[in-house]
């Protein structure tokens, strides 16, 4: 409880008011969601709204930040998010985003093999054109080469007119 305490003053006394405001695009996007389409909502139910979702994340990450310093490390990990919504008593968001993490984890993942099987494939398309080119020029040489009376190789070129 002492650490609910504590991260809430720290959470007023962090920033400026000013700085505590999420993009409008995304509160916007956020209220669409949340509410009936032919639902209206005023500017200042959406300024409240974003200074309300600004406090809460400051909160969160404080108390994830105090999570982290227990664990003396420098990065909070999403275990130090998850860690300080359960001391917030919002428990009932750890399995949603448990299911999100994993989500974005394999999507991550997904797109990593992706552009490696394409790099890879880039790779060798170029290794067999270069290999078709050599074998061309190769090829190309082999044909000017005949071989005269004295069974030395020639050019065409090269070669004497009869």
């Amino acid at each position: 409880r002492l650490t609910v305490l504590t991260s809430l003053v720290v959470c007023a006394m962090a920033e400026k008011s000013d700085d505590l405001y999420l993009p409008n695009a995304v509160i916007g996007r956020i209220i669409r969601e949340a509410l009936p389409e032919k639902a209206v909502v005023s500017r200042e139910a959406r300024s409240a709204i974003s200074k309300a979702a600004s406090s809460f994340i400051l909160c969160v990450t404080s108390m994830a930040s105090a999570h982290c310093e227990a664990g003396k490390r420098k990065t909070l990990a999403a275990s130090d998010i998850l860690g300080a919504l359960r001391d917030m008593q919002f428990s009932s968001y750890e399995s949603p985003l448990l299911e999100f993490l994993e989500n974005y984890r394999s999507t991550m993942n997904a797109k990593k093999a992706s552009k490696k099987n394409q790099a890879q494939n880039e790779s060798a398309i170029k290794s067999q054109q270069a290999s078709e080119i050599i074998n061309l020029e190769n090829s190309d040489e082999t044909e000017k080469s005949e071989p005269d009376r004295e069974g030395t190789s020639k050019t065409v070129d090269q070669q004497e007119k009869p």
